[in-house]
């Protein structure tokens, strides 16, 4: 049985859950709440909000004596601060506590609930997961079902012959 901190910071949604084996038992995000305007969440306040998510964390599995195996952590591409911000907490927690330290790529991240999502696709299928980089640009890469990198991380600036090579290939 594993039990691990995850923070995600890449975007602008801050969110810190606590998984037990496969299942969520702690979830904390910067979503608006019912009623709250959707632009008062909106922009990089990570800073300001995410040493209060991992102290909600941080007590909620101190008060049921769950003790954590890891701290897992964006480890980007996204935003330069967010991903600071992010792996500083998951890196000072790690060190406090003596877990295990885990980075995950935010891209082959955001690959995973399609493919949970979609078990129909073919074996030839390529996923292409972006995140917005700025100036016209995106972060992308192209991997397979199998999340094999096909063409890796970069910036971008997408046009209708971007893929053109790897969708011939």
């Amino acid at each position: 049985m594993s039990v691990i901190l995850h923070i995600e910071t890449a975007t602008d949604l801050c969110s810190v859950a606590v998984s037990q084996d496969t299942a969520i038992i702690f979830q904390t995000d910067n979503l608006p709440k019912e009623g709250e305007e959707q632009t008062a969440q909106k922009g990089t306040n990570h800073a300001s909000i995410l040493g209060t998510m991992v102290d909600e964390a941080l007590s909620f599995t101190d008060n049921h004596a769950i003790p954590f195996d890891a701290v897992a952590v964006s480890g980007g591409p996204g935003s330069y601060t967010g991903l600071r911000i992010g792996v500083s907490m998951a890196k000072g927690i790690a060190y406090g506590r003596n877990l295990k330290l885990i980075s995950l790529p935010t891209l082959e991240v955001q690959c995973v609930p399609v493919l949970l999502v979609h078990d129909d696709l073919p074996e030839d299928a390529l996923l292409c997961p972006m995140l917005d980089a700025r100036r016209m640009e995106v972060y992308t890469a192209l991997c397979t079902r199998a999340l094999k990198t096909v063409l890796p991380i970069q910036p971008m600036v997408i046009d209708e012959h971007s893929f053109e090579q790897q969708l011939n290939d």
